[in-house]
């Protein structure tokens, strides 16, 4: 059974048409009819998660990669979610949205702009859609131009501290955007510091910026690993040095990694 054979199973299951799954999922209706006119090898990632959520099914049951209509994905999501409201709406994706409004995640405001938007015709989400997409261009090509007449970058900021383990601060769900001086040409990212082994040069909280490479010279402050931890220390011979005089040298072991330099703090 493909994508679109089990798409029709799902739907006869609930008593829908094109129609009817467009105006309920938010998926525009020539999308949908598409699929049957022209083929659904371009199904993005998110309209597939969208509709296995509101047909209560896993992505691979979705496609017809497998027969157990729910995997332990699906069994994840519908424990994070209030059992009331799963019962109340009948499916996933709607309990995750009024759980989002419940929770202030999303606003009542754009709670019943989803609501109106799914009421639309072809026509009108058409409109809606081409206004959305010019705004955010607009909004996006704004906020590029107003970075550049402030003169500063934009790069990728961990949300946790380096004292986390290690490398942990530079995984991609752990990083954020910050702007920084343009004329920190060499940052590559930047990761807050915790702790005051290196003060006074650097103090807990600080925001270090940080120049990406596997090795920097005696004398230098980088970000390293070793083991379990993360470190902000200057390199010595063999070992790394803080600067607070209270604390211990750490010896390099075979564990040891350099991240990168600090070239600057914010």
């Amino acid at each position: 059974m493909d994508f679109l054979e089990r798409l029709q199973s799902l739907k006869q299951e609930r008593g829908l048409n094109n129609h009817s799954l467009s105006t309920q999922t938010g998926i525009p209706y020539t999308t949908i009819d598409g699929w049957y006119k022209r083929g659904y090898d371009r199904v993005s990632l998110s309209t597939l998660q969208n509709l296995a959520n509101f047909f209560n099914c896993s992505v691979d049951y979705l496609l017809g990669r497998s027969d157990d209509r729910i995997d332990d994905s699906v069994l994840d999501l519908i424990n994070e979610i209030d059992n009331n409201l799963l019962e109340q709406y009948g499916n996933i994706r709607d309990a995750l949205i009024a759980q989002a409004v419940r929770d202030k995640a999303i606003t009542d405001t754009e709670f019943e702009t989803i609501k109106k938007y799914r009421a639309l015709d072809e026509h009108g989400t058409k409109i809606v859609d081409f206004v959305i997409d010019a705004e955010y261009e607009r909004c996006m090509a704004g906020s590029k131009t107003s970075a550049k007449a402030r003169a500063v970058r934009i790069i990728p900021y961990s949300n946790i501290p380096a004292s986390a383990g290690p490398g942990e601060w530079l995984d991609d769900e752990n990083m954020e955007e910050i702007e920084i001086p343009a004329k920190y040409k060499g940052a590559d990212f930047a990761v807050p510091v915790t702790g005051d082994s290196m003060e006074p040069t650097y103090s807990d909280g600080d925001i270090l910026l940080i120049h990406e490479q596997d090795a920097v010279n005696i004398g230098d402050i980088g970000l390293f690993a070793i083991g379990g931890s993360g470190f902000v220390k200057e390199m010595g011979n063999g070992v790394l040095v803080s600067h607070n005089k209270q604390y211990d040298n750490i010896s390099i072991d075979e564990n040891f990694k350099c991240f990168g330099k600090v070239i600057g703090r914010l």
